[in-house]
């Protein structure tokens, strides 16, 4: 809804295609979940986490298909469908929907499913936890490197569209999604509590997703304009941050 409006003035149809790609998919599970655990606990972890799912497998989806520009087949389908990040998304949905029909343990004075690791296998969940830490600063050099000698600090600061891009990504496209809520709210669709429409907000303010970026580079879509948008937009979301826990706040106040 926002990307058609807001880079009209970019002549390039691929450009227009890949900038609205990397205005709606921001790094949610690396910038976003963290801070909405930190400020609103674990209830906030789990909208942002319900949110994150469908996030996810269109990350590997409907955004493979437009950066790759492949022709949508079932062949190509079935590739999607059996990526182990999509798989061990909806795997992990399904685990957490059936946990009470799952045999369970008693681990301290908690009675748990058996397969919640954190919980029933510490040792195996903590080398888990510090891999999934990799993923994406591996993501990260693997830009860096690719781009690193290819940019130069002054080029990526003083780039006009990568600011613009900032400012729609961390405080435009929140604002919208925060608005879009608050408005079916209005008119009765659908209920939100404060903690979710927080979560939205934030996850939304996130800088540019990894993944994205990376298919840039593999598939050669403006990986030079992607890698600057990234990188202007984690400065922008660390200045919008503050910005939105103050209005979220006001509107936790004003009811």
């Amino acid at each position: 809804m926002i990307s058609p409006l807001a880079y009209w003035r970019v002549s390039s149809a691929d450009q227009r295609r890949i900038l609205g790609i990397i205005t709606t998919f921001g790094s949610t599970t690396v910038f976003g979940i963290p801070i909405v655990g930190a400020v609103y606990g674990a209830r906030g972890v789990i909208y942002a986490s319900l949110f994150n799912i469908a996030y996810r497998i269109l990350l590997y989806t409907y955004v493979y298909i437009r950066m790759s520009k492949q022709q949508v087949t079932l062949r190509q389908m079935m590739k999607i469908l059996v990526n182990p990040i999509v798989v061990a998304t909806l795997l992990g949905l399904g685990c957490w929907l059936f946990q009470p029909l799952a045999p369970h343990v008693i681990v301290g004075q908690h009675l748990v499913a058996f397969y919640r690791i954190d919980q029933t296998a510490p040792w195996l969940y903590q080398p888990l936890q510090y891999l999934a830490s990799l993923a994406a600063p591996l993501s990260w050099l693997l830009v860096g490197c690719a781009l690193g000698s290819r940019l130069s600090p002054t080029e990526i600061l003083t780039d006009r569209l990568a600011w613009y891009y900032g400012a729609l990504k961390s405080f435009m496209v929140p604002a919208v999604c925060l608005g879009s809520v608050e408005a079916c709210q209005l008119v009765g669709i659908g209920q939100v509590s404060l903690t979710g429409i927080a979560a939205i907000a934030l996850l939304m303010c996130s800088p540019t997703s990894t993944i994205p970026v990376v298919y840039s580079v593999n598939y050669h879509q403006y990986p030079l304009m992607t890698a600057k948008c990234s990188i202007v937009s984690n400065i922008t979301s660390i200045m919008a941050l503050p910005v939105w826990l103050v209005v979220l706040n006001l509107i936790r106040v004003g009811g």
